[in-house]
């Protein structure tokens, strides 16, 4: 199974549990602390941006019609 499947699988099947820390699922994945911190305080890109206002528009014009 890898890393990400494991991951997956774990963080599923511990429905109502305390969540894993950030120190098990970086090394879970093989991915270092200080890459996790960078890569959750990096801005949206403009391509998540984007489907964040299409998904809220989506979800409008579901609601009034």
């Amino acid at each position: 199974m890898s890393r990400r499947a494991e991951y997956a699988a774990r963080t599923t099947a511990n429905a109502g549990t305390p969540t894993p820390s950030i120190i098990q699922m970086c090394a879970w994945l093989d991915v270092s602390r200080s890459g996790f911190y960078e890569w959750r305080d990096r801005p949206a890109s403009a391509t998540a941006t984007r489907r964040g206002e299409l998904a809220a528009l989506a979800v409008r014009s579901f609601t009034a019609s």
